[in-house]
Parts: structure tokens; sequence; C-alpha cells
């Protein structure tokens, strides 16, 4: 099979629904022209997922499928999928599945290698959490390896997911960088040219001048907000001056709430949900961004808290901790659960030990190597290597 174009490759991308960091990236690819890049969603309306399941509520992403041309279906009969998926095999140069847990994507990234087409994987499974035991673990060891083999080439999220890959039998030379990257320009620099924005903000949650941690996330166990609350309550009672915002929603926060003493009620403030393009504002006043989450692989809130210039703290389950925390540098990181751990890290930076605006620098300099233009350039080296 040769190259459609030399000049542009084309590449289709096969997954569930539009996000709020791969719609903007795929925009992003399309623009520079050096690689053209098309979506086909097999599990969405008008591009875009309807309701996120943990919370029940629907996502306010904006532009999600703007910058590139998509087709969609949101019929899950096995044929509906595999009909988009001839689709999207045809006409390509690379035809890339967003992981193999569902039928027609495994069918059809068999269906592609046999007949004759260039078939990718993009992976952001890890080995963290454990892999299964039993009949359904020896299945995996022995049938995952065997299975990998039908793909040309592998896009890994991060280094925990490409060590998956490499543990499960990708060759090393064949797994490329696809992570979950961000539109960073919608963070960089907020306080500067949203300043007014930001402390509109600040008033209308009546914050006053504090050292202030920041939670943004799911109210869900998956995502352990309890762990962050707890911790924020030995802070305070160890004496430490502190407030906690917290932006969500989801089953946990009646539980949350509960948990916090009198005496510390007015130190905690629950926003509600709020719409990705705002998100910004947020990290623009924290002096510390915390992610909790009990199982993560990748964890974007952490590149847009240090896009922002925000020191960030992450639990050990966190996959994008293992590639964008520096401990002590622009951030640590503490055991998943351990509300302990994390009080006295947050007591040692709101003592002023670690100067937290110099962390946040430091983060937003490591943020900027993982841009939207460095996967374009990934995309351009799997494609040389494939057909050189």
């Amino acid at each position: 099979m040769t190259r459609l174009s030399a000049d542009q490759p084309r590449i289709h991308y096969v997954m569930t629904h539009a996000t709020q960091f791969d719609g903007p990236c795929m925009a992003f690819v399309n623009r520079t022209g050096n690689v053209e890049i098309e979506a086909f969603f097999t599990k969405s309306k008008n591009g875009a997922v309807t309701v996120d399941r943990e919370i029940s509520t629907t996502p306010q992403w904006q532009n999600v499928t703007c910058g590139y041309q998509w087709h969609e279906t949101n019929d899950q009969h096995l044929i509906a999928q595999l009909k988009i998926i001839r689709f999207a095999l045809r006409d390509s140069d690379l035809t890339v599945f967003a992981g193999y847990n569902r039928l027609a994507y495994v069918l059809g990234a068999i269906w592609g290698r046999l007949t004759g087409r260039k078939v990718a994987l993009r992976s952001d499974s890890v080995l963290l959490y454990g892999q299964p035991g039993g009949l359904k673990g020896l299945l995996k060891r022995l049938g995952l390896p065997l299975f990998l083999k039908f793909y040309h080439v592998y896009f890994c999220t991060g280094k925990l997911s490409r060590e998956y890959l490499i543990h499960y039998g990708a060759s090393p030379e064949k797994v490329f960088a696809w992570p979950y990257n961000i539109n960073n320009e919608l963070f960089y620099d907020v306080a500067q040219r949203r300043s007014a924005e930001v402390e509109k903000l600040k008033k209308n949650l009546a914050l006053p001048n504090r050292f202030t941690v920041l939670g943004i996330m799911k109210f869900v166990p998956r995502e352990d907000p309890m762990t962050l609350v707890r911790a924020f309550i030995k802070m305070r009672q160890a004496g430490t001056d502190a407030q906690l915002v917290l932006v969500g929603c989801g089953r946990l926060e009646t539980e949350m709430k509960a948990e916090i003493p009198l005496e510390f009620k007015n130190d905690v403030y629950f926003t509600g949900y709020i719409p990705y393009c705002d998100l910004p504002l947020y990290f623009a006043f924290a002096d510390i961004f915390v992610h909790t989450a009990v199982k993560e692989q990748w964890g974007c809130s952490v590149n847009e808290a240090m896009a922002a210039g925000c020191a960030v703290v992450t639990a050990d389950t966190v996959g994008s901790s293992y590639d964008l925390i520096a401990a002590g540098k622009n951030g640590y990181v503490f055991p998943a659960g351990d509300s302990s751990r994390l009080a006295d890290i947050l007591i040692t930076l709101a003592s002023g030990q670690n100067d937290t605006k110099q962390m946040g620098d430091i983060g937003r300099e490591i943020i900027q190597n993982w841009e939207y233009k460095d996967i374009e350039q990934s995309m351009r080296k799997a494609i040389d290597f494939l057909y050189e």
C-alpha cells in the first residue's frame, strides 16, 4: 500500500465522541497543513457525548467539532458500528482506533489489517492498577499480545501507557506519542489577560485573600474528593490559615459537606459544575491544585493547572504525574487515599517553605513541551515509519 499523498498524509481516527481535548487538537493538526485528520464517532450525537454518566450532567464544551471533518453514528448495534468503521478504513494512510474495549473496534482493526489497510491503536491503558487474575487474566496474558500484532503502529498517551503496550508485546520502535494534550493557550497567563474577570469571580465567591487550595473534579468515588476534604480539615486543625474551593458535582457532595466541621464551614466553597471555558479563571486565583483520583489513566486537569501557572499535588494513581510532576519543583505526589500525607504537603506549601508561584512558573515551562504541535509531529513520525 502506497501513501495517498507525500505532502499531507491522511489519518482517520475512530473514537466514541469528540472531547474538549481531542477536538481542538484535530483542528490544530488540520490547520498546520502537514497532516489531514478526519474523525469517525461511534457513540455521539452532533459529535458530542450527551450525558456524563458519572455525574449525570451534559458536559458544556465549546468548539469540539470545529476545524475538521467528522462523521458519526449513535446506533450501538454492531452492524451500524462496523459500517462507519468500514468508511473510516477507506482512503486513509492510517486508521487509528481509540482503544480496543469495543468489539467493533477489535473487528475493525482485524478487518483493516487483513484487507491491506494500515491500522494503529491509541491506548491509555496502564499497569498501575494491577491486571486481572484467574481465567480472565490468563486469557489477557495469552490473547492480547497476539491481538496487538494486528496493528502496524501504536500511540501511547504517556510513560505508563507506553510501558503497558510494550509489556504486552508492542515493539518499542513502533510506539509513538499521542498524549492528552490540551489547548495550553486557553490557560496561559489568564491572570494577566482576564484579570478583571478573575477579580470579579473572587468577589462573587466572597473569597478573601488567603492561601487557596483548588479541587476540580467529579464528586464520585473514583476521583476520591473525600481525601481532599479530610486533608483540608487536618490542615485547618493544625492551625494553617487557608481556604478550599471545590469545583464540580456528583453524588458524594452531601457526604463531603457533612464531613466538614462547623467551625470550618466558611472555609470551604462549593461552586457546582463550571463550563470548561471558565475553568482558567479558577486556576488563576489558586495557590495549589490538588488531584486525588484513585484511578485516572492520565488526568488532563494537571495539564490545565500547569498551563495556568498553578503548582500541583496529585495522588500516585494519577497517570500524568509520572510524566509531568517533578517532585519539589512544580508539585508533589502523595500516596492515594492518604489524607494525612496530603495534609502535611499542603501545610508545608502554605507555610511558604516552597514558593508556589515559582513552582507554577516551572510547571508552565514543563507543559510547553506538551503541545498540540508535538502530537502533529508524532503523527508524521508514525506515517514516515510506516512508509519509509
